[in-house]
């Protein structure tokens, strides 16, 4: 599957850089931080656009615009050659919008990424309002059967004992509904203040 290579080289390329932890006032003085090791059309190796029929089109008009500029901008980037601030800067701009389309922290892995879009799509508009988002992981269950996790992300007060099992029933179904036969719905809550503490406060 192509997409599990592209989402494979754009993930090691983000990490790699070290361009996670680079601050907007850094990335708009073009710090001098060598990006060869990402500024190569591998960074992007295994994109297809039709992998991505379950991004609404907007989304989807976006990976591929930002994809196709990454191209032309490491092709012309001699190995040879430091990279000037200015392609610094565009590289890092064009890379850090696939990353967000990608959101690693919030879909774990490309089939959850996947799964998970069109579940949203699907759900948009029926969600509570105390729902902030939700996080999805797919994998194999003790059975052995393709599964996908869902962590829906609340807040606190929705989760309170007392009113939990009222609160959550409704949003199971609808999320199962979601999930459709292809996996086996795993629904799990996680206050927004619990969420924020295993992240360290990040997304």
């Amino acid at each position: 599957m192509a997409l599990n290579e592209f989402w494979r080289n754009v993930r090691v390329a983000w990490g790699d850089s070290g361009l996670t932890t680079m601050t907007g006032a850094e990335t708009g003085q073009a710090r001098n931080v060598s990006l060869d090791l990402w500024a190569t059309p591998g960074a992007v190796a295994g994109y297809d656009d039709t992998d991505f029929d379950f991004l609404g089109g907007i989304e989807r008009r976006r990976m591929r615009e930002r994809v196709n500029k990454f191209r032309a901008l490491a092709s012309g980037i001699r190995p040879d050659q430091p990279l000037s601030p200015k392609q610094r800067k565009i590289g890092f701009q064009l890379l850090q919008e696939i990353v967000k389309i990608l959101d690693f922290s919030k879909y774990a892995d490309p089939e959850a990424f996947a799964a998970g879009k069109r579940i949203e799509h699907l759900v948009s508009g029926r969600m509570p309002p105390w729902v902030r988002e939700l996080r999805f992981e797919s994998g194999r269950d003790v059975n052995g059967d393709p599964a996908l996790w869902i962590w829906v992300i609340a807040d606190g007060q929705a989760l309170q004992p007392q009113i939990l099992r009222k609160n959550t029933a409704g949003l199971r179904q609808i999320l199962q509904e979601a999930v459709g036969p292809e996996y086996w719905p795993y629904i799990r809550f996680r206050s927004a203040e619990e969420q924020a503490s295993l992240t360290g406060g990040e997304r």
